[in-house]
């Protein structure tokens, strides 16, 4: 099993590489050999060697690196999503796979690698915890956002407009890690990632569901779900 962390030196902020730490942990407790392959942006990318690939959050300028550096594989990557490749893009990458970053810094737009049709608008900075409730998920989906931009024209939402869902692309908004917060995305991600859902039964997600409920319990004493820091 072989999963691509894509820029990891420069893509991530907010502790994202706990999302590839938890999927490492949880497939050897379900017996399943993992290799994380680390890429840097001057490593040459095959789409057919990963059984999963996966993207953190970035600076706005660490994120024009990225978009360059995936420029060439932008056939691929179209490739790869349409043969149901397993993707998980968190923070404010999944803005990278859209047509542009319309007004970063307020100054200027980038384009993105337009795999999608949807865009990237910049917004004052919005930091808050959520909670979305309506999900494909049995259960709410726990996070915080942080950044500057909301996905404009997005035809195939995950958790929200925010959110991106085809095939098994999934690109969220959502920080925490969204894996760590959310055990049952988790089950969900690695069933696909390991093809079995009796095989992730077996694993023990009880410290994962205490937070999980802990998170909930203060969020819903809030009242809403969205919570403003």
């Amino acid at each position: 099993m072989v999963i691509a962390y894509l820029y990891g030196d420069l893509l991530n902020l907010y502790g994202n590489d706990g999302n590839i730490k938890i999927l490492a942990q949880k497939l050897t407790e379900a017996g399943v050999k993992a290799e994380i392959r680390n890429i840097s942006t001057e490593d040459k990318l095959d789409f057919s060697e990963y059984d999963m690939v996966y993207m953190g959050s970035g600076t706005e300028e660490n994120q024009k690196i990225a978009i360059k550096a995936l420029k060439p594989y932008k056939e691929e990557i179209e490739a790869a999503v349409d043969k149901g490749k397993l993707f998980l893009i968190t923070g404010n990458s999944p803005d990278i796979f859209g047509q542009k970053l319309d007004g970063v810094n307020i100054v200027e737009d980038v384009k993105g690698l337009g795999v999608f049709d949807y865009y990237s608008e910049y917004v004052p900075r919005i930091k808050m915890m959520y909670r979305n409730n309506d999900t494909f998920l049995d259960d709410p989906v726990l996070g915080f956002l942080n950044h500057n931009y909301r996905i404009k024209d997005n035809k195939n939402p995950l958790f929200g407009s925010d959110d991106v869902r085809v095939n098994n692309f999934f690109g969220t908004h959502l920080e925490g890690p969204v894996l760590i917060r959310n055990p049952h995305f988790l089950k969900f991600i690695l069933s696909i990632l390991i093809g079995s859902t009796d095989a992730v039964e077996k694993i023990d997600f009880e410290m994962e569901k205490k937070a999980y409920d802990a998170y909930m319990s203060l969020l819903v004493s809030d009242g809403g779900d969205k919570n403003i820091f």
